[in-house]
């Protein structure tokens, strides 16, 4: 049970100990994001409160490198916007679409 606001990641299944579908977080309430999606097609959660928005964002790319064979969400997860956050395992992040942008994934060279 999530019995208080902070910022966390969680991760969705189908099927009570199944393969991971859909992982995520919030920067400010995990559990309204985890109520947004439970219910839908995924039943069952697991979550973990971090301590900031930025410790959250590691914590969701680590999943979705360990999970992504078997996840609903395939592309890889933002930072907060105006963030410099990357992926820690592989140093992408989500270019922000400008005009004349092709908004593809960027990785650091």
């Amino acid at each position: 049970m999530i019995t208080h606001i902070s910022p966390g990641i969680f991760i969705l299944y189908t099927v009570q100990n199944g393969q991971p579908r859909f992982v995520g977080y919030d920067e400010h309430d995990i559990r309204a994001k985890v109520l947004k999606w439970v219910g839908r097609s995924y039943r069952y959660f697991k979550f973990d409160n971090s301590e900031s928005a930025e410790a959250a964002f590691h914590k969701l790319c680590e999943l979705y490198h360990t999970h992504k064979k078997t996840l609903d969400n395939t592309r890889h997860p933002e930072g907060s916007p105006g963030s410099a956050w990357r992926c820690l395992l592989c140093e992408t992040f989500e270019k922000k679409e400008r005009p004349g942008s092709s908004g593809r994934s960027l990785a650091k060279d």
